[in-house]
């Protein structure tokens, strides 16, 4: 029993999986937690000892659908919705708001599902049912990924995407005018910077994600393995593959690696796992379903999608993210997280109100309710620097409810991010060094333990 399963499918395509794993239509699945509180555009549920909270992010007006894609380290969110007369736009929120909408290249239809501190985006476009290629967006520009060199391929896919704008993906080459495989590759700006090649022996490769370090994860064959695929890391130029589970299936992938080296992704066929220092762990699930990872987090928090619900790994505990209350469809797709923790995705809502692009906060069930930290930024040394030298900041951090600890932060540079933890309030010196020259805006944002945010004043930094 396996379907191959893609990252970016939304609830129907979900549905369709299910059907595909068991040979029959999906059934309604019961509720498995109760509702704490609401308001308008928001509802709390206690899930076993989580707390979930799903808001509702809305839609463009007029519209009738919308779906998050992916949420950023400063809590924007990037995904689409319908306007008035029913075509998809490419949008970003903030604070709950469509605040943007993003061109897209020539008449080809446009999806963007990765989203950086620095509005940079990732995503796909397709002409028409046979021609589709990866898509980079900066500075509200979208490019059309090269393609490799000595192929016609229309482009390269656009999979993954760092704080720095570095884009990982795939596309054929090797071939002249047919193209006899397909590589994995690192691009900049829309150009292709380095074909990182195959697991030596093998004759294909796809990367799905690159992290702030610049290493890649994804999928591809071996020596001697024939069409057997294996997830692998890629750093510096070496391949390392990533063991997998026992069993029977013949592939296992990465989809998401985070600042540490961790790798979230399936084995065996299709069962949800992570790769920590090498060593392989199976996730928990209530039952074996057809199962989707998209994102893992800098703390080792997994988003992914099992059978027709959305799906948070915390801790070692499986958390489904249930649609809202009374939902026509018993149905949910989880697709980004943040460094804060925050989910974002699609769900069903009532009958007749279709499917709206949410976002789900999960915090311990605490008593009382939670006041927000507050922190700010300091300048700790010159704000006007040279290439290679270091800019210093103070980050201060206070919580009138000192119980609500660790506080884990993360700091945006404009140029990647550094991330850490708080295990009392009070200040913290952080440093980065600025290898190119520009105007920089930093700002930092920091969570308590019950899921509360909090966004920092910015500062400018100018490299000369």
């Amino acid at each position: 029993m396996h379907c191959r399963l893609f990252p970016r499918l939304g609830i129907a395509g979900l549905l369709a999986l299910v059907a595909c794993a068991d040979g029959s239509a999906p059934a309604a699945l019961a509720p498995t937690s109760a509702e704490l509180a609401g308001t308008a555009n928001s509802v709390t549920r206690v899930v076993g000892n989580w707390q979930v909270t799903i808001t509702d992010l809305g839609m463009l007006p007029g519209g009738t659908f919308s779906s998050a894609y992916d949420i950023n380290n400063l809590g924007e969110v990037v995904g689409l919705a319908s306007d008035a007369s029913g075509v998809n736009r490419r949008v970003i929120w903030q604070n709950g708001v469509i605040v943007d909408t993003l061109p897209q290249p020539g008449s080809a239809v446009t999806t963007a599902t990765q989203l950086n501190e620095r509005r940079q985006l990732v995503g796909f476009a397709r002409q028409n049912s046979t021609i589709a290629y990866g898509v980079f967006w900066d500075n509200g520009t979208a490019v059309k990924l090269q393609p490799l060199p000595g192929t016609t391929a229309s482009g390269a896919a656009a999979n993954g995407l760092n704080a720095a704008g570095d884009v990982a993906g795939g596309g054929t080459g090797g071939g002249g005018t047919v193209p006899a495989y397909q590589h994995a590759g690192i691009w900049r700006n829309g150009l292709l910077f380095q074909d990182i090649g195959v697991i030596p022996g093998g004759n294909y490769s796809m990367a799905y994600d690159i992290n702030d370090a610049g290493q890649v994860t994804g999928t591809g064959t071996a020596g001697g393995t024939g069409a057997r695929q294996y997830a692998f890391v890629w750093t510096n130029g070496t391949f390392t593959v990533l063991p997998d589970l026992p069993g029977p299936f013949l592939q296992s992938v990465g989809r998401s690696i985070n600042t540490r080296g961790d790798v979230a992704g399936l084995s065996n066929g299709g069962t949800p796992v992570v790769w920590k220092h090498g060593v392989v762990s199976a996730l928990p699930m209530p039952a074996r379903l057809a199962s989707v990872v998209s994102e893992i987090n800098d703390s080792g928090d997994v988003v992914g999608t099992v059978g027709t619900t959305g799906a948070l790994w915390k801790q070692g505990q499986h958390i489904p993210l249930d649609p809202w209350p009374n939902a026509a469809v018993n149905a949910s797709v989880a697709r980004g997280i943040n460094n804060q923790g925050a989910v974002v995705g699609e769900a069903y809502f009532p009958a007749g109100q279709g499917v709206h692009a949410v976002m789900w906060t999960v915090a311990p069930v605490g008593g009382g309710p939670n006041t927000p930290p507050a922190v700010t930024l300091a300048a700790a040394g010159p704000t006007s620097i040279r290439v290679g030298q270091a800019a210093r900041i103070t980050l201060t951090l206070a919580d009138p409810d000192a119980g609500d600890g660790p506080w884990p932060y993360t700091v945006s540079w404009g140029t990647g991010t550094t991330t850490g933890s708080l295990a009392t309030a009070g200040s913290v010196a952080v440093t980065r060094t600025y290898t190119r020259a520009g105007t920089f805006t930093v700002r930092a944002r920091v969570t308590d333990a019950r899921g509360a945010t909090a966004t920092s004043n910015t500062l400018t930094i100018r490299v000369r």
